[in-house]
């Protein structure tokens, strides 16, 4: 896959630093965070590992991980795997609504 952005390769955790409070505050917000496994923008073991910090802190948070996609799956209209994420999202929304 072609980067989105430009070419971008860096196994730096930008937010290593960051404190969850000053991101989601103290309110407990559902939160869907997915990945792409093959991500090359955002390190695939950061958002595993602040997932896991969510879960935690007992926040409501969900994590799915995409097999085989990069940074962009949302741009892959029409194939499989976005259908996954749609209905992915839709289960995730639902399951809120209630």
């Amino acid at each position: 896959m072609l980067p989105v952005f430009g070419d971008y390769q860096s196994d730096e955790n930008y937010y290593a630093d960051v404190d969850i409070s000053t991101l989601i505050g103290t309110k407990d917000i559902p939160i869907l965070l997915i990945q792409g496994e093959l991500d090359s923008m955002v390190v695939v073991e950061d958002n595993r590992n602040f997932f896991e910090e969510l879960k935690g802190k007992g926040k409501t948070v969900a994590y799915l991980e995409l097999p085989g996609l990069d940074h962009a799956f949302d741009l892959m209209g029409g194939t499989a795997q976005r259908r996954r994420i749609e209905a992915e999202i839709k289960n995730w929304l639902r399951f809120f609504a209630d």
